[in-house]
């Protein structure tokens, strides 16, 4: 009777630890690019750090690219972002953002191979992808879990 239930919490065990990795292979890893779609106030908040705007319109929304840079204990990922803003009259600054987020906020955008793709938004003309690829993106809105920051010469 002890050897049947030592082999059934064995097996149990490695069930388990079998479903944490598959779920932990789906989920996005430390130094992965995500993308942030920004709206609301924090967009307008982003904005204004930048000064790229006299007047921040109505229903505003940003997109960049930010890495994530810590797998924290609760299971929340840190990203952050980092832009430096260069005018010819002032002297350069860095706008630096930092989110904590949960897991089930990120969202995933997969694309074939072979789908046609631009490498930038500047460029012209579109090329076939090699491979297929996911691009992982967080959608925040508001301040919660940001920090944001200007830091100037």
């Amino acid at each position: 009777m002890r050897i049947k239930t030592v082999c059934l919490t064995v097996v149990a065990t490695a069930l388990s630890t079998t479903a944490i990795n598959a779920d932990d292979a789906l989920s996005p890893r430390v130094g992965t690019t995500v993308v942030l779609e920004m709206s609301g106030v924090l967009a307008q908040k982003y904005c204004e750090q930048s000064r790229r705007l006299t007047k921040v319109p109505s229903g505003l929304q940003v997109q960049t690219a930010s890495q994530i840079v810590q797998r924290l204990k609760t299971g929340e990922y840190r990203l952050e972002h980092t832009m430096t803003i260069k005018k010819e009259s002032q002297d350069p600054r860095l706008i630096s953002l930092s989110a904590i987020v949960n897991a089930g906020q990120f969202k995933e955008r997969k694309t074939a191979a072979n789908t046609l793709v631009y490498s930038s938004p500047s460029d012209r003309t579109p090329v076939a992808a090699s491979k297929p690829t996911t691009t992982y993106y967080v959608e925040l809105g508001d301040l919660r879990g940001v920090k944001l920051r200007n830091l100037e010469a």
